[in-house]
């Protein structure tokens, strides 16, 4: 992938369809309701082939995991299903501290 001849999605995808993306998400929710334990296995599987496989599957499940933290399941939970299977691609930003005014003291 980091030559630029696979897609990302061309990986991740299937793993969603699997429900490899939310691996210890329940399985109403599009996961497999695995154990973080198997979860740590399939991170480490994942970056022996490429670091970037594992690093962008963890962040495209992350917007369902804030999801769930929050408890904002009745507002925004139908998007929790379409992220972690893979149908949804979904981001999440990080501000700058340095130049986002709700940061500064």
């Amino acid at each position: 992938m980091e030559d630029g001849k696979i897609n990302v999605w061309d990986v991740l995808e299937p793993l969603g369809k699997k429900g490899l993306l939310g691996l210890t998400y329940p399985k109403e929710l599009g996961g497999r309701g695995g154990s973080y334990f198997q979860d740590m296995l399939l991170s480490e599987a994942l970056s022996y082939e490429s670091l970037v496989y594992d690093m962008v599957r963890g962040s495209s499940v992350y917007p369902a995991g804030l999801i769930r933290f929050f408890r904002k399941e009745e507002t925004l939970g139908k998007y929790i299903k379409p992220i972690v299977t893979g149908k949804k691609k979904d981001v999440f930003v990080l501000p700058n501290p340095m130049q986002d005014p709700i940061f500064q003291g």
